[in-house]
């Protein structure tokens, strides 16, 4: 998706793709990323990656998704510290009707924890 001949963004960058991709309530788009990460990239989720997914759960009104994530972090004792779950959630007044599935972990063989963030 996002690479040439074989090369791929680093795990930073397809953090900030993601990001940018749910500032947007574009979930397929981070769905698709996140996928490309893991299977193309051969990257695992890191601290940040898991907030981002988390993130654009809630501006697009997943929850059952977002339990999904939390369950996936859990299984791999990835914990978010205070200071990022206390930021204040980002204005959700626009929401999209997006749905992209609740396989989102089915393509990500390589999530493995980092513990605690």
């Amino acid at each position: 998706m996002w690479h040439v001949q074989g090369v791929y963004p680093d795990l930073s960058v397809y953090n900030r793709l993601m990001d940018w991709s749910a500032s947007q309530r574009r979930l397929g788009d981070v769905v698709s990323l996140l996928s490309d990460m893991t299977r193309r990239a051969g990257l695992a989720p890191n601290c940040n990656t898991y907030r981002v997914l988390l993130n654009a759960c809630q501006l697009t009104d997943q929850a059952a998704l977002a339990f999904e994530v939390f369950a996936v972090m859990k299984l791999h004792r990835v914990t978010i510290d205070s200071e990022v779950s206390r930021r204040p959630a980002p204005d959700a007044r626009r929401r999209s009707g997006s749905s992209a599935g609740t396989q989102l972990f089915a393509a990500s063989p390589a999530a493995r924890g980092a513990g605690g963030c």
